[in-house]
């Protein structure tokens, strides 16, 4: 755990900084630990009730593995402008380390037009940036984690951001045509 005296917010003093300290959720954990040993994360939509470890998850991630990351309040920083301008500013910046990565947190409070928005830089930029989703909504996708401090198991449940799914699976599909394509060359050498 991290023992900074400098913060006087309770949350932040003791906020672990590596899956070691993470405390619960051991259904994810061992995922995140092959995405941390690859330096390869995917992107993801973590979900689940208030003070589940969703950002402190999404900050362990970023702390880990060689990124330069951005994050974004999506309660404050919720509109179009925000997605054009920073977000794509950052994505479209040259980095110094292998990856980029976007946190969200509170995605759900992404107006229409930002999640239509966010669907285009997700597709734009996969190549050298993730996006790690937080959000309070219930999830109906394999690339979301669930989180529960109840439960060990991924569950299942509807979700109202349907833009989240379609962004998720397109990407899906991208990189398995990518892959096909790389498969079909090889084969017609």
């Amino acid at each position: 755990m991290n023992n900074n005296n400098e913060n006087s917010l309770w949350v932040e003093r003791y906020r672990p900084f590596g899956l070691e300290g993470y405390v619960g959720n051991e259904h994810i954990i061992e995922k995140v630990k092959i995405y941390i040993e690859n330096n390869d994360v995917p992107h993801l939509l973590l979900h689940g009730d208030a003070g589940t470890g969703k950002t402190t998850l999404a900050k362990i991630i970023v702390n880990s593995i060689d990124c330069d990351y951005l994050y974004i309040n999506a309660s404050d920083e919720r509109g179009i402008d925000t997605l054009r301008e920073k977000i794509r500013g950052f994505a479209a910046s040259v980095g110094f380390k292998t990856w980029k990565v976007v946190i969200l947190d509170e995605s759900d409070y992404l107006t229409r037009d930002a999640q239509a928005a966010l669907r285009n830089l997700m597709e734009t930029f996969s190549k050298s940036t993730r996006f790690i989703e937080n959000n309070l909504q219930n999830c109906s996708t394999d690339t979301s984690l669930q989180f529960s401090g109840k439960s060990n198991s991924f569950t299942s449940s509807s979700i109202s951001i349907v833009t989240l799914i379609i962004s998720f699976c397109f990407i899906l599909l991208f990189t398995i045509n990518i892959f096909l394509l790389g498969v079909f060359l090889d084969k017609s050498k």
